[in-house]
């Protein structure tokens, strides 16, 4: 498993005059002309966007309507109705991101809701194109948060 900065995950999405960022809860997706990256923070809670196991990654939303449409609306490359823009997952840790590789979107849910116009994205949950290894599932489901003293005495 490939370890990134920031600077080379945002260029998995494109060119840099064509990346957005959109930040929503615990996730990040940048979207750009040739794919889109997707960042959670490592960890395996079910209240977040994350890791949930070995061929998921979930996101929750909301998320804003760029990453909706992307996601969900077209997710193809434009012009085309064949060929999908890849979807790249990582999972942030202490040292930098863990790249788990490419995935598309297995099931979403998006609601409409009162007052607005158009269906907001809820949840997202991403299959990955290969499983990850053990060790590599430990690595992106542990908390890159520390334990505090009052924790460890639980």
């Amino acid at each position: 498993m490939s370890l990134l900065n920031d600077m080379q995950a945002s260029a998995l999405a494109g060119d840099a005059a064509t990346r957005e960022n959109y930040t929503f809860g615990s996730a990040t997706a940048v979207i750009g002309n040739a794919g889109t990256v997707i960042i959670v923070e490592a960890g395996d809670a079910r209240d977040r966007s994350s890791v949930w196991n070995a061929e998921e990654v979930r996101l929750l939303g909301p998320a804003p309507t760029p990453v909706r449409q992307r996601l969900v609306d077209q997710p193809w490359e434009p012009g085309t109705a064949d060929v999908r823009l890849p979807v790249h997952l990582t999972a942030r840790v202490p040292e930098g991101l863990v790249y788990l590789g490419t995935g598309s979107v297995a099931r979403a849910g998006t609601e409409l809701r009162p007052g607005h116009a158009e269906h907001v994205l809820t949840d997202c949950v991403f299959r990955l194109d290969t499983s990850l290894s053990r060790p590599d599932l430990d690595r992106a489901t542990t908390d890159s948060l520390p334990t505090l003293p009052n924790e460890m005495a639980s």
